[in-house]
């Protein structure tokens, strides 16, 4: 294999295997799209979706891999790739990136929000539903977004210059945010309940999400039979349709992060707290990992007071210490906890990702893959790679076998 970027185009007897997968790779109408450079080290962000990946290089150029059956690789057409191809238009001002659970959006730095890939349940913000959409749309007229998260499940939020918050996408358990009696799905942004104008981050999980205001509190809303919300109260928990409060009161949390049903969040202290589902070990605070819930906010396993940045994913966490170490926890299936053994297990505490470095400034987090970025601007990715969402030109049909130890992209 070259390290070109392609679309991997599946005929006969393999397109038959991959329907019944659920690959979706028979391209559709897609033109060939640049592919970044080889041997660049110019990324300045990335972002994990479900099974796909993006990111954005110095340039202003975005380029997508992995998945690509709903058009969430904004490539014109569907089709998998397992190298990044450079997203339709060929802009050169994109700022931010997010993917989601199958679609994708990102801001462009005169303020406007883009998304595209699949749209149900109005994930797209787009108005009315149109069908999946293959290439980047505009979303609203809007020119002061300052960050977008689309969700593992169904929804996005973004956060406006106005320091609110605003939702879209499917709201059966409230994780829209808009307030009670809207449990039909949203297709365009609304802002969250409760009037707040300071929030300074959101994150987008599976079915909840969370925010952290300026007064260094966290609130959570959406799902809460897992805990996800963090209320302090008996589980299975009441879905919450309009922020609400994590247990606890602290007013010195400096970010939260959401997964699909739990989230983590980071203490001035530089103490890590997580709450939710403990399946396969997520919340990172020891045996017995019973996968039973937590309902308000459990420190992580070992106490430390030197962590920097936590970031969830699907039923895993990572974090970065002010060292630079990467460690991650929780399911380790595919090996997307990065320990570089071929013996893969769930954690239930940090464990250190392999390969010595210690300049990761992120980690992102699909279903069953992880991406990072290291302070040499370069992006690793790890765990599985079936649908070529490592980017490392070795995954896909041809090669996907888990991979749990950091492998650099290949761009």
């Amino acid at each position: 294999m070259t390290g070109r970027a392609k679309v991997r185009i599946v005929v006969g007897v393999l397109a038959a295997l991959v329907a019944l997968l659920g690959d979706g790779a028979a391209v559709a109408g897609a033109s060939p799209r640049q592919a970044a450079p080889e041997g660049t080290a110019d990324w300045v962000q990335v972002s994990s979706g479900y099974h796909h990946t993006c990111g954005i290089r110095n340039t202003g150029r975005l380029y997508c891999w992995g998945k690509g059956d709903r058009g969430q690789l904004g490539l014109g057409g569907i089709g998998n790739a397992d190298t990044p191809l450079e997203v339709s238009g060929g802009a050169t001002d994109w700022k931010s990136v997010s993917a989601g659970s199958g679609w994708t959006c990102a801001i462009k730095t005169d303020g406007t929000l883009w998304c595209w890939g699949r749209d149900d349940y109005g994930g797209l913000g787009n108005g009315p539903t149109t069908g999946d959409q293959l290439t980047p749309v505009q979303i609203g007229t809007l020119t002061d977004w300052k960050s977008v998260s689309a969700g593992l499940g169904e929804t996005t939020c973004g956060r406006r210059a106005n320091k609110r918050i605003y939702c879209w996408g499917r709201d059966d358990v409230g994780q829209v945010g808009n307030g009670p009696g809207t449990s039909t799905p949203v297709q365009s942004p609304v802002a969250v309940a409760g009037g707040f104008s300071d929030w300074s981050s959101v994150s987008t999980g599976g079915y909840h999400t969370c925010g952290r205001r300026s007064n260094g509190r966290v609130y959570c809303w959406g799902s809460d039979q897992d805990g996800s919300v963090g209320d302090g109260g008996t589980l299975p928990g009441t879905n919450r349709s309009s922020p609400t409060l994590v247990a606890g009161g602290f007013s010195d949390w400096t970010s939260v992060a959401s997964g699909i049903t739990h989230s983590c969040g980071r203490r001035a202290s530089g103490r890590l707290f997580c709450w939710g589902s403990d399946l396969h070990g997520a919340l990172g605070n020891g045996p017995p990992n019973d996968n039973t819930g937590v309902s308000a906010p459990v420190q992580v396993k070992g106490n430390a007071t030197d962590w920097k940045a936590v970031f969830a994913g699907s039923y895993e966490t990572c974090a970065v210490k002010v060292d630079g170490r990467l460690f991650c926890w929780g399911d380790d299936f595919n090996g997307q906890n990065g320990a570089g053994t071929t013996t893969r297990t769930q954690r239930s505490k940090p464990t250190l990702v392999a390969g010595g470095f210690t300049d990761w400034k992120k980690a992102t987090i699909g279903n069953t893959h992880v991406c990072g970025r290291r302070a040499a601007n370069r992006i690793y990715c790890w765990g599985d790679g079936f649908f070529g969402q490592r980017g490392d030109d070795v995954s896909g049909l041809a090669g996907g076998v888990p991979q749990p130890t950091p492998t650099e992209v290949s761009s």
